[in-house]
C-alpha cells in the first residue's frame, strides 16, 4: 500500500489525512486544534509558529501509522488570513484570522477609492473585510514596523508548503483570495499591488492547483517525521478542495460545505460578472479544478451557529451539539413560530450589509432551547437557500443532489430540514474530512498517480445517504420562508444600521 497525505489548515483544527488510492479509502487522520488567541475584544490572531507546529505534530503522529511509502502531499486551508515574514523568513506579526472584524474601515477605504464594481472585475470578490489586502492595510496603518520589514506575505497553505520546501506558491484559488489577484491574466494586480504598498516578489507564485513545488527539505523531514524528497503539491481554497472530494468537479454541480463557515460552491466553466453578485456578496473566482471558475457563496457562521447555540445552552452536556440536535429533534418544522437570521458571523451573501447581525424573530416566554437550536438549523437552512436562488439567478438552474460536506454533513436532522427547506435533494457524502481527503487527491494529481481531476475523483469510495424533500414539511418551509423569513431584513435593516452607530 501507498497513500497520499493531504493537509487541511482550517478556522478550529489541523488534520492530516492518508488516502490509499488503490482502495479509496481514508487509512488515518490526526487532529491538532488550530491555536488562536483574542488579543481584544472581537479580534482573533493565530501564531503562525504554533500553528507549524500544529501541523508537524499532525504529521509525526500520522507517519507511524501508515507505515507506507508516501506518494505525495497536497496542502488545503482556510483562505484570506496570511502571515507575514521578513527577509530571513520569521514572522513579523501573528496572523489576523480570517473572519476578524478589525478590518472594516480599511474595506471602506478601498470601496472609496476604487469602487465595488471595479474590484469585483479584476479580483472577482464581492466587497467583505476578510480578504488579504485589507490585513495588509491594516499592518500598515497600525504595526507600520512590521509592515516596514514585510519580505513576503504567504496564505496559510502557502506557509505550510513554504515550511515543507523552502519554496512560496501559491494555487489561483488562495491567490482569489487576497483581493491582489486577476481573475483575467492569472497574475497579481499591478494595481492593487501599488495600493498596497506591495511588489510581486513579495508574494508567493501563482500556478495552478496539483502543481508540485517542491520536495520535503531535510529540515522539515526532521520536525514532521516525513520523508525527505516526498514531493508537496498546492492545494487550495478548503471549500474547493472538499468539492473535489465530493465529486463535484463539473460547471452546475453543487456542494455545500458545513463547516464554522459555511461556504457553497457552484461550479463554473468561464468567469461570471453580474452586478447582483458584487451587490450582494457573491464571489466568482478560480477553481482549483483547471480551466473552471466558482461562484461561491454561504454565511459567516453555519456550523459555527449550531456551535454557539450548543455551547450556550448545553454546556454540561457530554457532547453539547449531539444534545442540542437531540433537543431540536422534539420541536416540529417551524420552531412553534420562531425564527433565527443566520447572520451571527456578520455580513454574508445574499444580504450585502455591512451592518447585518443575527437575531430571533418572534421569540416568546415559552420558547426554550430546544426551540432556539431548532431556530437555528432551519435559519440557516433559510439563509442558504436565498444565496442559492439569488446565484442561480444569475447562472441558471443548478443539478441536483446538493452534495454536502463538513462537519454538517453528519446529522440526518439538519440534512432533512435543509432537503425540506430548499425542496431538493440533498446527498451527505459520509466521507471524513473531506478538505483533507481533497488536497491529498491534489496531491495524487501532481505526484501523476491520477491522470485527471475525474480520474482523482473517480477514486474515492463514497456511501453516500440521500434525503427528499417531503412534501408536507417542505410546503411549511416554503410559506415560512417568503411570508417570514425574506422580510426580515427589509424590516430590520434600519435597526441593524442604528445599532451598528450605537455599539460602544
Amino acid at each position: 500500500m501507498s497513500v497520499l497525505i493531504g493537509l487541511d489548515v482550517g478556522t478550529t483544527n489541523t488534520k492530516a489525512v492518508a488516502f490509499d488510492p488503490a482502495t479509496g479509502q481514508v487509512v488515518a487522520v490526526t487532529t491538532q486544534a488550530t491555536p488562536a488567541i483574542s488579543p481584544a475584544p472581537g479580534w482573533s490572531e493565530i501564531d503562525p509558529v504554533q500553528l507549524w507546529n500544529g501541523v508537524a505534530t499532525c504529521l509525526r503522529q500520522i507517519v507511524p501509522r501508515i507505515q507506507e511509502p508516501i506518494l505525495g502531499i497536497g496542502i488545503a486551508s482556510m483562505a484570506e488570513a496570511g502571515v507575514p515574514l521578513d527577509a530571513a523568513g520569521r514572522p513579523v506579526y501573528r496572523i489576523i484570522h480570517w473572519y476578524d472584524p478589525r478590518t472594516e474601515r480599511q474595506l471602506t477605504q478601498t470601496l472609496d477609492r476604487f469602487g465595488a464594481e471595479h474590484l469585483f472585475r479584476v479580483t472577482g470578490q464581492a466587497p467583505r473585510n476578510v480578504y488579504s489586502l485589507y490585513k495588509l492595510l491594516w499592518l500598515r496603518e497600525h504595526a507600520p514596523t512590521a509592515f516596514a520589514s514585510l519580505a513576503r506575505w504567504l496564505c496559510v497553505s502557502d506557509y505550510v508548503g513554504w515550511k515543507l520546501t523552502g519554496v512560496a506558491a501559491t494555487d489561483y484559488s488562495l491567490a482569489s483570495r487576497t483581493m491582489l489577484f486577476d481573475q483575467q491574466t492569472r497574475e497579481w494586480c499591478p494595481e492593487l499591488l501599488t495600493y498596497a504598498g506591495l511588489h510581486p516578489e513579495q508574494l508567493p507564485m501563482p500556478r495552478p492547483a496539483g502543481t508540485v513545488i517542491g520536495q520535503v527539505i531535510s529540515e522539515a523531514a526532521a520536525e514532521t517525521g516525513l520523508p525527505a524528497d516526498v514531493p508537496v503539491v498546492i492545494g487550495g481554497h478548503d471549500h474547493l478542495c472538499g468539492a473535489v472530494a465530493a465529486g463535484a468537479i463539473h460547471p452546475g454541480q453543487v456542494v455545500d460545505s458545513v463547516g464554522t463557515a459555511e461556504g457553497v460552491v457552484i461550479p463554473t466553466d468561464s468567469f461570471v460578472y453580474d452586478a447582483t453578485f458584487w451587490q450582494r456578496r457573491i464571489c466568482c473566482y478560480a477553481h482549483v479544478v483547471p480551466n473552471l471558475f466558482v461562484v461561491q457563496c454561504g454565511l459567516a457562521m453555519g456550523g459555527g451557529a449550531l456551535a454557539w447555540i450548543a455551547g450556550q445552552h448545553f454546556a454540561s452536556a457530554t457532547d453539547p451539539v449531539a444534545a442540542a440536535l437531540a433537543a431540536a429533534e422534539t420541536v416540529s418544522p417551524g420552531a412553534r413560530g420562531l425564527v433565527y437570521f443566520p447572520y451571527l458571523g456578520g455580513n454574508g451573501s445574499p444580504v450585502g450589509d455591512e451592518n447585518v447581525t443575527g437575531a430571533f424573530v418572534g421569540l416568546r416566554t415559552d420558547h426554550g432551547s430546544a426551540e432556539l437550536t431548532r431556530a437555528v438549523l432551519e435559519g440557516v437552512s433559510f439563509g442558504i437557500r436565498h444565496a442559492i436562488e439569488v446565484s442561480s439567478s444569475v447562472v441558471g438552474s443548478i443539478a441536483e443532489p446538493i452534495r454536502v460536506i463538513g462537519g454538517g454533513s453528519r446529522s440526518p436532522l439538519w440534512l432533512q430540514i435543509r432537503a425540506n427547506v430548499l425542496g431538493k435533494r440533498h446527498q451527505a457524502e459520509e466521507m471524513p474530512q473531506a478538505t483533507g481527503l481533497g488536497a491529498a487527491l491534489l496531491a495524487g494529481i501532481g505526484a501523476g498517480i491520477f491522470p485527471s481531476f475525474a480520474a482523482a475523483a473517480n477514486a474515492v469510495t463514497r456511501q453516500p445517504s440521500t434525503y427528499d424533500p417531503q412534501p408536507e414539511r417542505a410546503d411549511r418551509y416554503e410559506r415560512i420562508f417568503r411570508a417570514a423569513y425574506l422580510k426580515i431584513y427589509p424590516g430590520l435593516a434600519p435597526v441593524f444600521a442604528a445599532l451598528t452607530t450605537l455599539a460602544d
